[in-house]
């Protein structure tokens, strides 16, 4: 049986704007991102991670890693998809995968894991 492929697409969490009050750090967000696609690896889904910047490359990163092979799904992360200050670069970087023929899936925080079908036709993966 093929593996899945999933690619995961997030803000670069070094560049992130982290609430220093929650204790996130961004190598605290690092680890929860390598932590889940590990997750996912292990549920026999070959998935990639694809950290972009603020915006001057974010369009082109995101389309570059979409364009390397065929996605059955797109996770977006929390960081990218919150605050709605961050509504320009989502739409930006979301606009790359448009075409595809499922919507994304959505992770959201470090408190609430991917689950083992992250994409269904159909379903949604927050529950």
């Amino acid at each position: 049986m093929t593996k899945k492929n999933v690619l995961a697409i997030g803000i670069e969490p070094a560049l992130a704007d982290l609430p220093a009050a929650l204790g996130l750090t961004p190598e605290l967000i690092r680890s929860h991102i390598e932590t889940q696609i590990e997750r996912l690896r292990v549920l026999d889904y070959d998935a990639e991670i694809c950290l972009i910047d603020l915006g001057e490359t974010a369009e082109r990163v995101t389309t570059a890693a979409l364009e390397s092979k065929h996605f059955d799904c797109v996770v977006i992360g929390a960081g990218l998809r919150q605050p709605a200050s961050q509504l320009l670069l989502f739409e930006k970087s979301s606009t790359s995968f448009t075409p595809m023929p499922r919507p994304p899936g959505f992770v959201s925080t470090p408190r609430r894991p991917i689950r083992r079908k992250p994409c269904s036709a159909g379903s949604n993966p927050e529950g």
